[in-house]
């Protein structure tokens, strides 16, 4: 798909300023902020009158998965911290709600803070709330920890409940709150498995959903877990050669059919429903019926439009029988990917030098160095917990 085709690092920093930051939520959920960008105008708005400003007869797509607290930090024997932040589960599954209720025992892939405090014959124990649990070495090479516990009935998501924290982005730099359990969750969260909010969903409350149906729009929910690698610097100076971490995707039929009979504007609630999108129309673009997509998908010069793909894609799971679709997913979207899925995007405003910066560049064109300068002269706030912006695609 790329080709000789190289994107500088250069082109997508721009200054970020902590003053620019938000380190905090909003004191309300819905009371943020909304840039609307569309044909090189720029407008400002309360994020509460999103429903207003949306095209007739929209398909939201919005991410439902739900942050699990994957933080936990602990000792060794010998009083020495280790930090361990859960990125997947490392065992024969790779669907993180089949390892979140599993019981006994369960082995994630880690991210381990101290490493080298932490022998590789050593048990690290814990005590929480009447559970005994304790924490091993399954593959030290490979970073996969097994964790067993007593009483053996209890879910793995239970105990993660009474150990973990939820992971905030490293660039929240504080404590986390035990109010953070709640904000850093969508009001719609409901499968276990993300280790970072798709934030984009931060903003909307069940009045603010309400009152988008009741002005004739539809909405439907996809499910992607969003992984650590989100966070992942880009440190090539050619961001196409930036390894784009994989996540793990779920829509039901019924979804890929409604997308299949829209005939209104698709807008994705935040970059990972974009993905998801994308994906799916990858899914549908191909022979057979696949399950990964890659960074650079073979099918990207297939001219099927998105309707069309989404026929392909449910036909293809009439076929096999499947009342949803899983898959791995890499994708990249960049300046020059062409966009099939979406006419629109809500989203947040991302990190200098990321992969979700290109991403709203392959929206919006050069025109988001002019959106984020507005959006910082006029003080919106930045990253996960800060304000919005509904961006319509280039022409």
């Amino acid at each position: 798909m790329k080709g000789g085709k190289q994107i500088p690092l250069s082109d997508y920093q721009y200054d970020l300023p902590d003053a620019n930051i938000a380190f905090y939520p909003p004191e309300e959920r819905g009371s943020s902020r909304l840039l609307v960008y569309r044909d090189g105008d720029i407008l400002h708005h309360a994020f509460q009158n999103l429903p207003d400003l949306l095209p007739e007869n929209s398909l939201l797509i919005f991410n439902e998965s739900r942050v699990i607290p994957a933080r936990i930090k602990t000792m060794t024997s010998k009083g020495k911290p280790v930090e361990l932040f859960l990125l997947k589960p490392a065992g024969t599954s790779a669907d993180p709600v089949i390892a979140l209720n599993s019981t006994a025992s369960s082995v994630w892939e880690c991210m381990v803070g101290r490493r080298k405090d932490w022998k590789g014959d050593e048990a690290i124990r814990f005590y929480p709330e009447g559970i005994a649990l304790q924490a091993t070495w399954e593959n030290r090479d490979e970073n996969h920890v097994r964790f067993s516990w007593t009483p053996e009935h209890i879910p793995f998501a239970q105990i993660l409940e009474a150990v973990g924290k939820i992971p905030l982005p490293p660039y929240i730099s504080r404590d986390v709150d035990d109010s953070d359990k709640h904000t850093y969750q969508t009001v719609y969260s409901k499968t276990e498995g993300s280790v970072a909010a798709p934030t984009a969903g931060l903003h909307f409350t069940d009045d603010i959903l309400g009152r988008i149906q009741s002005n004739g729009h539809q909405t439907d929910f996809v499910t992607l877990h969003v992984g650590a690698g989100t966070f992942m610097p880009v440190k090539s100076d050619d961001m196409l050669q930036h390894p784009m971490h994989s996540e793990l995707l779920s829509v039901r039929l019924e979804t890929v059919e409604k997308l299949a009979n829209h005939s209104g504007a698709i807008i994705p609630v935040g970059t990972t429903s974009l993905r998801v999108l994308e994906s799916l129309w990858h899914l549908g673009a191909a022979d057979g019926l696949a399950d990964t997509v890659t960074q650079f998908p073979s099918t990207s010069e297939s001219s099927f439009t998105m309707q069309q793909s989404m026929q392909r894609l449910a036909e293809k799971m009439k076929t096999y029988g499947l009342s949803s679709i899983s898959s791995q997913t890499s994708i990249m979207i960049f300046p020059g990917y062409k966009i099939h899925a979406c006419d629109a995007l809500v989203t947040n405003f991302h990190q200098p030098g990321s992969t979700l910066l290109m991403l709203v560049s392959a929206l919006v064109g050069e025109n988001w160095k002019n959106i984020y300068q507005t959006a910082k002269e006029n003080g919106y706030r930045f990253l996960s917990y800060g304000d919005s912006s509904l961006l319509f695609a280039k022409k």
